[in-house]
């Protein structure tokens, strides 16, 4: 049974900031509204992804990094991915994000792996344990620019 808290969310027509509700609330929802929203997932509903490049950002953005991150971490989760690559990119994203938004990605990461639904939980938990070396941007072909408005983007050299 899709929980209560969700129906307004499936309803509301700003898809971001309906996203990135949902990525608060269900970190936070009980072991059985987490489970029957990853049985029923989507409900009929789009879910937006905030942009990954941005997640950092503050200027001209819904929701503080922090919401943003959570939300992304958890769309992917629900979505229950299968492409590792794309996962793991995202992962590397999300984790130097924390850290240029002044976040402990470590902390952050594991307590979004704790709410998913196991597959997605073992892979952002080994995300986690891996070598600073191997979680920087470098290892992904990414750096961190400056924008217009002096906040650091994470963005591909390729």
């Amino acid at each position: 049974m899709k929980p209560a808290w969700l129906d307004p969310l499936i309803e509301m027509p700003d898809r971001l900031a309906a996203s990135i509700e949902l990525g608060l609330a269900f970190v936070s929802a009980s072991a059985a509204d987490r489970a029957a929203v990853f049985a029923g997932w989507g409900f009929g509903a789009d879910w937006e992804y905030p942009s990954p490049w941005r997640l950092a950002c503050t200027t001209g953005e819904q929701g503080s990094p922090h919401e943003r991150i959570v939300a992304t971490l958890v769309l992917n989760g629900l979505e229950n991915r299968s492409d590792s690559r794309e996962e793991v990119l995202l992962f590397c994203v999300a984790y130097n994000a924390c850290a240029l938004a002044g976040l402990d990605a470590d902390a952050l990461l594991s307590t979004v792996a704790r709410s998913l639904p196991d597959r997605a939980a073992r892979a952002l938990r080994d995300f986690v344990g891996r070598s600073p070396r191997d979680k920087a941007l470098e290892a992904f072909l990414l750096v961190k620019k400056p924008n217009a408005d002096g906040e650091m983007e994470i963005r591909p050299t390729w």
